[in-house]
């Protein structure tokens, strides 16, 4: 009967202890980019548009919904005159301290600007 409960318990303090206690999340610091955003798609009834965006020497295509984890809402889409051929902001956070998510991307329904990208 020893044995039985014994065993259990040295093999939970073996397994707990082997293996070093890594701290994940914050604080976290990011330092962040801003690539032009190209509208090339948009489905008003899902409340969703594609992207099309050029990093690091190749082009690809991103959905705001995948990226911002929720469709546009009807104030954003008035308010920044969502349409094809608009040009936003796709903010990339990357990982400066802590262990936090060591790559961060978003659509920001602001008008891209090449010499202002970060301040607009």
């Amino acid at each position: 009967m020893k044995l039985i409960f014994t065993l259990p318990l040295l093999l939970f303090i073996s397994c707990h202890t082997a293996q070093p206690e890594r701290i994940v999340g914050g604080p976290c610091s990011y330092t962040s980019t801003y690539h032009p955003a190209k509208v090339i798609r948009i489905d008003s009834i899902m409340m969703d548009a594609l992207f099309e965006v050029r990093m690091e020497g190749s082009t690809d295509t991103f959905s705001y919904q995948v990226l911002n984890n929720a469709s546009i809402t009807p104030q954003s889409w008035e308010s920044s005159g969502l349409s094809v051929g608009k040009v936003y902001k796709l903010v990339e956070d990357k990982i400066k301290t802590g262990t936090c998510n060591p790559l961060i991307r978003r659509i920001e329904l602001v008008e891209y600007k090449a010499n202002n990208a970060a301040g607009n």
